[in-house]
């Protein structure tokens, strides 16, 4: 990179500087008001909040303490750890608006035959691999066994909120 030339924003630093943005606008007014009360340098906080440097996991700990979020949801890993803020970003509300179609029991047995089908046409294509033969019907099948696989992974994850979802029912009868 030339000197003189500022880096330019990465979609990381962007999505991480939205979400330091709406966390501190529930507990304080401006940034510098929040950078005072850690004690952290008013350019390095701002510099943060702005996304014109990224932050990192002690940072966002930091950050996530002070502003009642989780820090992976600062760091933009789990959309679905926003605590009191759960609408704040539209990516927050498509995250948790999936999570309410899969444990809605009329729902969660469309995504099941959804789950099915699509294992279904995996088998058939592991199969028109198997008579493809060669190097392209090895990849062909090992492309479809590996989608069963996620498959498989989704069937549990299913299974697994609809147990929960179950527990939950019980403990508040």
């Amino acid at each position: 990179m030339s000197k003189g030339r500022r880096p330019r924003k990465t979609l990381i630093a962007t999505a991480q500087s939205q979400r330091l943005r709406s966390a501190r606008h529930a507990h304080f007014p401006t940034a510098r008001a929040a950078a005072k009360k850690m004690s952290i340098a008013y350019p390095t906080y701002v510099s943060h909040e702005n996304g014109n440097r990224g932050f990192g996991v002690e940072e966002a700990h930091i950050y996530g303490a002070m502003f009642e979020v989780h820090p992976s949801w600062l760091l933009g890993l789990d959309p679905g750890l926003a605590l009191g803020l759960d609408k704040a970003l539209p990516e927050v509300e498509a995250a948790n608006d999936k999570l309410t179609f899969a444990t809605d029991p009329s729902r969660a047995s469309q995504l099941r035959d959804e789950i099915e089908t699509a294992y279904d046409f995996m088998t058939m294509l592991d199969k028109a691999g198997d008579g493809i033969g060669g190097d392209v019907g090895h990849g062909v099948s090992a492309v479809a066994l590996a989608a069963r696989s996620a498959l498989d992974n989704a069937r549990d994850m299913l299974k697994a909120m609809e147990a929960s979802r179950g527990s939950r029912a019980c403990e508040g009868a």
